[in-house]
């Protein structure tokens, strides 16, 4: 976990990730059947198929529950580039109450994200990141191998949520423990943004190193008569501690910061006025921002916008945003 304020701490809401699994049903069709369905569920959570971090409560699997989701229909699968990445971020505005995510919802997500190498997600409800989970796995089910980090919840009482990133496990690697919550001890936002690092698998080519970058994943509430200055104001500290920090630990200087910031872009303050930094995908009337320091990260070769062939079908207000990074990193 990355600190970079202060001293400190609040207390904030844990959440637990064990999983319990009710078996009775097993205990009748007798000691063999146990047994395999043991390793079965095993070998799902040593694959990746299960991740345990990202999971909270199951629910029970009745009809027509988000537990009996199926496949996928891929509706415009992404040819993906041997060149570049995509990189994208989404604020789900229909999942902060998971028991009213529908099973389209969940299918409509799983095929936004199959437009992305790495998907940053925000919005999600803090006590039930089922659907997120169920989204991942209708893909695994549909054939593509992406892999999901949810994030503990963040807030204060009455006011919090999760991250999520999620990556294509065949294109895009993030080496252990490299994911987490930036640790605020001083209190100073409401939600503390989530990190993480991330590594190119594909296009090795002419003796290049993979591209190496970091996410900042982040949600900022607007400016309001009791917090004007937004929380906005404590991204550039995040931004420039999280950078320094990659450069000093590992000699990483690819920092990107994505997420539903609250305002546009000619309000983006101390932020918006770091040096070399740019919002580089959406336009006026957008809250969402990919922003980076195309000096550093010169991996950006130009391409980004949002994503306005997919439905949003309940998920959010405003399209997903992308941005387009080459593969290899690019000798500075």
């Amino acid at each position: 976990m990355i600190n970079i304020f202060g001293n400190s701490r609040r207390t904030r809401r844990s959440r637990e990730t064990s999983v319990n699994l009710d078996v009775p049903l097993l205990r009748w069709i007798g000691p063999v059947t146990t047994v395999v369905a043991f390793f079965v569920i095993c070998g799902m959570v040593l694959s990746g198929q299960i991740n345990l971090s990202a999971l909270d409560r199951f629910g029970n699997d009745t009809e027509g529950s988000l537990i009996t989701s199926t496949p996928v229909s891929l509706d415009k699968p992404l040819e993906k580039s041997a060149d570049t990445i995509r990189i994208g971020t989404l604020c789900l505005d229909g999942f902060a109450n998971a028991s009213q995510v529908t099973p389209p919802q969940v299918a409509a997500l799983a095929n936004i994200i199959s437009q992305f190498d790495v998907l940053a997600l925000q919005g999600i409800d803090p006590a039930d990141s089922s659907p997120i989970r169920l989204a991942v796995e209708s893909l695994r089910r549909s054939g593509a191998n992406y892999v999901a980090n949810v994030s503990n919840p963040v807030g204060r009482a009455g006011h919090f949520q999760a991250y999520a990133m999620i990556w294509d496990d065949t294109r895009i690697i993030s080496p252990p423990g490299s994911i987490g919550v930036v640790e605020d001890r001083s209190d100073r936002m409401l939600f503390e943004p989530m990190y993480g690092s991330f590594e190119s698998r594909v296009g090795l080519t002419d003796g290049r190193s993979p591209l190496r970058f970091t996410l900042i994943n982040a949600y900022a509430m607007p400016p309001s008569n009791i917090n004007p200055a937004g929380d906005i104001a404590v991204l550039d500290d995040v931004f420039t501690s999280v950078r320094n920090y990659g450069y000093e630990t590992t000699g990483e200087e690819d920092c990107i910061l994505v997420g539903n910031l609250g305002v546009e872009r000619l309000r983006l303050g101390e932020l918006g006025q770091i040096a070399g930094i740019q919002s580089i995908a959406g336009g006026e009337g957008t809250s969402q921002h990919i922003l980076l320091d195309p000096r550093f990260t010169s991996e950006y070769g130009g391409k980004s916008g949002q994503l306005e062939t997919m439905p949003l079908a309940g998920i959010a207000t405003e399209f997903p945003l992308w941005a387009e990074l080459s593969v290899n990193e690019v000798p500075r």
